[in-house]
């Protein structure tokens, strides 16, 4: 089982696009939650209506808490023996999941760290799914994250990986802090005993 965890605040406009992509996965063996955090748009309303229609779904309130706090909301409620992240503006590519998934059961990695593309355009068209992988320590993705902007963003936030559950014991995001990622991603990556790049 994989956990998708999906901070929600005041995104109706991007939500339906984001939770379509996430159900419509090609690895289909998931969990997906919902942490609304007290939107004053229909962000809610939308988040019910997804969760009457897929019993996968679930919505958990954490009003006003923030963002960190929603993750970790999130982490709290997990079931799964891996942990995928999404924000509620992203759309995730079809195979995404089943690819970082099979990157880590063939490489026994502790995480797949996939690639993302920044922009708003709605019709982005995704690369097709690729064998292309590199194992590496946790101290080069460690390194990698000072490197060049891009690649360095892939490593530093929390979105675009697939993360064994196990590596979040005793590690939280930290409560009413922004960039809340750079408090908490070093030591998660500090953790593993080896990192799978896709």
């Amino acid at each position: 089982l994989v956990t998708v965890i999906i901070p929600v605040y005041n995104m109706e406009a991007y939500l339906p696009r984001c939770i379509q992509s996430i159900r419509t996965q090609s690895y289909d063996h998931l969990e997906i939650i919902l942490v609304e955090d007290g939107s004053s748009d229909g962000s809610l309303a939308l988040c019910r209506r997804f969760a009457e229609d897929d019993p996968r779904i679930q919505v958990l309130s954490n009003s006003g808490k923030g963002v960190s706090a929603a993750r970790n909301t999130g982490l709290q409620a997990a079931h799964g023996a891996y942990v995928f992240m999404a924000d509620s503006d992203d759309y995730v590519a079809s195979h995404a999941i089943l690819d970082l998934y099979a990157a880590i059961q063939e490489t026994g990695a502790d995480l797949a760290i996939g690639d993302f593309q920044k922009g708003r355009d709605a019709a982005y068209e995704f690369p097709p799914a690729t064998k292309k992988r590199a194992q590496i320590s946790a101290q080069e993705a460690l390194r990698r994250s000072y490197g060049e902007d891009h690649d360095r963003l892939r490593y530093i936030v929390p979105w675009c990986k697939l993360y064994k559950r196990g590596l979040f014991e005793q590690i939280w995001y930290p409560d009413g802090k922004i960039f809340e990622d750079i408090y908490t991603t070093h030591k998660l990556l500090a953790r593993c005993s080896s990192i799978v790049v896709v």
